[in-house]
């Protein structure tokens, strides 16, 4: 009954905060904006939702010293 009864302990008291927790009215929502933390530009590349991205000009200037890197 340990782990069972713990879990059914946090349920109850996650449902209980839940239910208490009042709803932000419809004109007091802002719109959700999903943002990426500050990563490598490859990884931004990388990341399939990213359509409009632009190389900074320290990441193309990391890319050359790469590419000059791995060709020299």
């Amino acid at each position: 009954m340990g782990n069972a009864g713990f879990l059914l302990l946090l349920a109850a008291i996650t449902g209980y905060y839940i239910n208490q927790s009042e709803d932000v009215p419809v004109e007091e929502q802002e719109h959700f904006v999903s943002t990426i933390p500050e990563v490598s530009p490859v990884l931004a590349k990388l990341d399939p939702r990213n359509d409009q991205f632009h190389a900074s000009p320290e990441a193309i200037e990391m890319e050359e010293e790469q590419k000059s890197t791995h060709n020299g």
